[in-house]
C-alpha cells in the first residue's frame, strides 16, 4: 500500500510517463546523496547520513537494473 496519497502518486506516475522509470530512480539517488552531505555537514549526524547513502546505492543498483 502506498503511503503517498492520490494527488501526489498521480504527480509521481505523471514525472514518470514524461521521463522514464530509469531518469526517476536516478534523481531519487542524486536526492538521497545530497540529503546524506546535508545532514552530515549541517547536523553532524553520521549515523543518518549513512542511513541516506545506503538509500543512495539501493536506487543506484535498482537504477542500473531497471531500463524502461
Amino acid at each position: 500500500m502506498s503511503q503517498l496519497n492520490a494527488p501526489f502518486q498521480d504527480a509521481l506516475e505523471e514525472l514518470i510517463d514524461q521521463t522514464s522509470l530509469h531518469a526517476v530512480l536516478d534523481a531519487l539517488s542524486t536526492i538521497c546523496y545530497e540529503k546524506a552531505d546535508h545532514v552530515r555537514t549541517t547536523w553532524q549526524d553520521i549515523p543518518l547520513a549513512r542511513l541516506w547513502i545506503h538509500a543512495a546505492k539501493l536506487l543506484d543498483t535498482l537504477t542500473q537494473k531497471v531500463e524502461l
